[in-house]
């Protein structure tokens, strides 16, 4: 099994309306010792609870992708994905 497989094919299955198990793939890549440091996972997961109209959860997952990564445009990106909650 590859994580960035994994990773790609949760996502897939959050578009294609299996939500539960899209989480579950997301959750569990969490655990492992690199995809969980891996900006793009919890980005994922910050899109998708906001998709879910759970903000509080999506902030938080937002606020990791952004300190993971050390590409200052995606922090800027990021960051305008998180003010839209403040505002």
């Amino acid at each position: 099994p590859n994580p960035f497989a994994e990773l790609n094919y949760g996502i897939a299955l959050y578009y294609a309306g299996q939500k539960q198990l899209a989480f579950e793939i997301l959750h569990k890549l969490q655990k492992h010792p690199f995809i969980s440091q891996y900006y793009p996972l919890n980005a994922a997961l910050g899109k998708f609870y906001d998709l879910d109209g759970d903000p509080k959860k999506a902030k938080n997952y937002l606020l990791k992708a952004q300190a993971q990564t050390g590409f200052e445009k995606e922090k800027k990106y990021i960051q305008a994905q998180i003010d839209l909650f403040e505002s």
